[in-house]
């Protein structure tokens, strides 16, 4: 996974990872780097104390491709941008998309092992939305530098 910086001024940050195969665990490493490198990023645009908030919510987003979308090229790809004091933050695939509508009436119990990842990165972000279709699926998420 290489990332690619653009713009010259480093005011993006684009990744790609490879996601085929069941099963999160094998994705430790991965995942880590894009962690990794979503903080680094976030740093370097004078982000601080929203690091953590956002490098979890991209975990979640990446952990999701992996468990349910089966993307047909077999990646998952991290795009951030920084705009007016915000990183805006895409995570998509072109696997199987889903309808968001269920979203909205599946509530996962406290004690559940799956089934809270979309609540928390609605409630780590500032900004969060969902788009799914045929093509694939898009997170779209946003957060107020402090």
């Amino acid at each position: 996974m290489e990332p690619t910086h653009c713009n010259g001024s480093n005011e993006r940050l684009a990744l790609d990872l490879s996601c085929r195969g069941k099963g999160v665990f094998r994705y430790k490493k991965p995942l880590d780097e894009i962690r990794s490198e979503v903080k680094r990023f976030a740093v370097s645009q004078g982000f601080s104390l929203e690091v953590e908030d956002i490098t979890l919510a991209v975990q979640e987003a990446c952990k999701n491709i992996i468990q349910h979308a089966r993307p047909v090229d077999g990646k998952m790809h991290v795009e951030c941008r920084v705009s007016d004091g915000r990183i805006l933050i895409e995570v998509s695939d072109n696997g199987r998309g889903f309808d968001v509508g269920v979203l909205e009436h599946d509530i996962a119990s406290p004690m559940a092992i799956y089934g809270r990842g979309i609540k928390l990165m609605k409630g780590l972000m500032d900004e969060f939305g969902i788009t799914s279709g045929r093509e694939g699926t898009t997170v779209r998420m946003e957060k107020k530098r402090s």
